[in-house]
């Protein structure tokens, strides 16, 4: 992706397709709230983020204060962050606990690389603080996105999982809660996701 295509993606993720009052023209002005909302929604930290997207913790600092503007990979990953708590969601009944089962609506591309190393915020991992978990390796990869699908939200889905790493795993994804898998099942059953498995 061009450099001129990837600002063109998170200016209409930031504002849609107008300028917002007082914008310098590069359509980035609120980036700066927009992004810290993003952390917060999704528990992280600039420390966790940085090291998610292979930065500085002082890079992400600048960014949320202003001071600079990612640019390249960087700004398509925040891109991909923005849309990931944007991300529109549809209910799909109820799980065991008998909260609405929220899955994504469309298809997306995740923020962590589906071969990094990485903690997960307590919010999704209750194990010991600060184990890092090692994507390479496939079986803790289903671990890991069996903990994220039973325990997240669509946001969470969208940062932590990669699509397509998903749907290569789907068949070992067997410890599933039932209602989840079955959840999971219909979407991707349904094609909402675009043609990515076989009804």
């Amino acid at each position: 992706m061009k450099f001129s295509d990837i600002e063109t993606v998170i200016i209409t993720l930031v504002h849609g397709d107008q300028q917002s009052p007082g914008d310098d023209g590069s359509g980035l002005s609120d980036l700066p709230t927009r992004l810290k909302d993003a952390l917060d929604r999704l528990n992280l930290t600039q420390r966790r983020y940085a090291q998610i997207i292979g930065v500085t913790q002082p890079a992400v600092f600048a960014w949320l204060n202003g001071i600079r503007r990612p640019t390249g990979r960087r700004l398509e990953l925040v891109g991909r962050t923005l849309a990931a708590v944007d991300m529109p969601v549809i209910e799909f009944g109820r799980d065991r606990r008998r909260r609405p089962l929220r899955l994504p609506a469309r298809p997306w591309k995740a923020v962590a690389d589906p071969l990094g190393s990485f903690r997960l915020p307590v919010s999704l991992d209750w194990s010991p603080a600060g184990r890092v978990h090692d994507l390479s390796d496939p079986a803790m990869r289903a671990s890991i996105y069996r903990t994220i699908l039973s325990e997240g939200q669509p946001k969470d889905f969208a940062f932590w999982i990669d699509l397509d790493a998903m749907l290569e795993l789907w068949d070992s994804l067997l410890w599933l809660p039932r209602e989840v898998r079955a959840a999971w099942d219909e979407l991707l059953a349904s094609g909402r996701l675009g043609n990515l498995r076989a009804a």
